[in-house]
This record gives C-alpha cells, sequence and structure tokens, in this order.
C-alpha cells in the first residue's frame, strides 16, 4: 500500500472529520477550506491525511466522507478521549509506527522522519513529515515534547489510552439506548440506524458539549429528520 503524509495539524484533521460528519453526502477541499478558514491546497491535504489514519474516505475524486465508528467517536467525545481515540488509530499507521520506532532509537526527530520516509518510499519531503508526525505525536499523546524541537515517545502502557478508547465506545453505546427509549421500540427498530439513529445520538451527544460548537446538533438533529423524512418517503 502506497503511504502519503500531508502538512496539517491533529486540530485540523478532527475538524475536516467533524465537517464530513455533518455533511453525510461527503465534503470537498473548497467546502472545508471555508469550514477551517484556509486554503482549498491545505483543506485538501488535511482531507488525504484524514484518509490516511482511517477517518475519512474519498469515494470518487474530491470527495471526502466518514470511513469508520472512529470518525463519530473524535467528533464526540471530551479532548482526553479524542486524543486517545486518535492514538489508537495513529499507532496502527505504519508509517507513524517506523517513525515512533526511529525516534526512540536514534532521538533525532529529522533522522526518524528521513528513514520512516525511506522505508515506506513516501513521496513528501522529511520536513512535512516530522512536523505532521511531531504534531499528531504530540496531541494523541503518544509523543512528549521537552521544547526546542526535542521529542520523545510517551513511555507507557497501551492499557491507559486503550482504557479511555473503551470508554468512548461505551458511552456510544449508552448514548444510543437513551435516544432508542425515547423513540420507543416501533420508531426505534423502523428507522434506518446509519441515516436516522447515527444522527439523533450524535445530536445527542453533542448537544453536552454546545459551549465548544452550538451548531453541531442542530446539524445533526436536521441532518437526521432530513434522512427521516427522505425513508419516509420511500
Amino acid at each position: 500500500m502506497p503511504f502519503t503524509v500531508r502538512q496539517s495539524s491533529a486540530e485540523n484533521i478532527l475538524s475536516a472529520t467533524d465537517a464530513a460528519l455533518q455533511k453525510p453526502s461527503g465534503v470537498d477541499k473548497d467546502m472545508v477550506a471555508a469550514f477551517l478558514d484556509t486554503t482549498p491546497d491545505y483543506a485538501e491535504d488535511t482531507l488525504v491525511m484524514a484518509c490516511e489514519l482511517g477517518l475519512l474516505t474519498q469515494t470518487q475524486p474530491g470527495l471526502f466522507t466518514t470511513a469508520s465508528r472512529c470518525a463519530i467517536y473524535v467528533t464526540t467525545a471530551s479532548h482526553e478521549a479524542k486524543a486517545a481515540v486518535l492514538r489508537f488509530l495513529l499507532e496502527q499507521y505504519e508509517p507513524y509506527r517506523t517513525f515512533k520506532a526511529r525516534l526512540t532509537i536514534n532521538g533525532v526527530l529529522g533522522d526518524a522522519a528521513t528513514q520512516a520516509r525511506a522505508l515506506h518510499n513516501i513521496p513528501e519531503h522529511r520536513q512535512i513529515i516530522m512536523g505532521t508526525f511531531s504534531d499528531l505525536g504530540t496531541y494523541a499523546q503518544s509523543l512528549v515534547s521537552e521544547g526546542g524541537g526535542l521529542y520523545r515517545p510517551r513511555e507507557d502502557n497501551p492499557r491507559s489510552y486503550l482504557l479511555v478508547l473503551d470508554q468512548v465506545i461505551q458511552d456510544r453505546e449508552t448514548a444510543v439506548i437513551a435516544v432508542q427509549r425515547r423513540l420507543g421500540d416501533v420508531a426505534a427498530t423502523w428507522i434506518s440506524p446509519q441515516d436516522v439513529l447515527d444522527h439523533l445520538v450524535t445530536a445527542y451527544q453533542r448537544l453536552a458539549q454546545a459551549e465548544m460548537d452550538s451548531r453541531a446538533p442542530i446539524v445533526h438533529a436536521a441532518n437526521a429528520v432530513e434522512s427521516f423524512l427522505a425513508q419516509l418517503a420511500a
């Protein structure tokens, strides 16, 4: 599998994933550029990195949609939990795993990026790999910044972030049960789990974080209603 590592940041990758989750039909670089208040080229790089990590997929040239449940988890969880979900994805990404292993051995960020680039035949410059991986690793609490551009891999038990991830999944299932109870058995069974129920549950979870993004619960609830009406008319 060929790899590509584009210049982006953890915050922007998560925000682009959030945009795709709010627009089920898919997002393009222009829409995400407006969402992030950045350039279309940078937005495209961010979308590509979200695909590399398994959060998004490109369904057709230039159109991106969510690719896994982790896309939901990173947009509905607390900051600490977002970091745990991102770390779970990051630690499975082969170029990053190599980068982190080489950093453990030689302790030099640039050398680790150069070696990961060579071993995985990544076309981008080592500066881009170094910048993106150091930002992702720091956000995900996989790397520790020691100041002055120095980083080291965090020495902890993977069980710590996996337990947080497990709690995120449990919180989602608890929210699903709560929404299903409010709907009643008949309605909960009839509506589309993916097109209606998922959006309702996400709206329910995002409501608890409304101070961070007051628009998100409304958008997800509106998506649920739109999908429900389409299902009703079918």
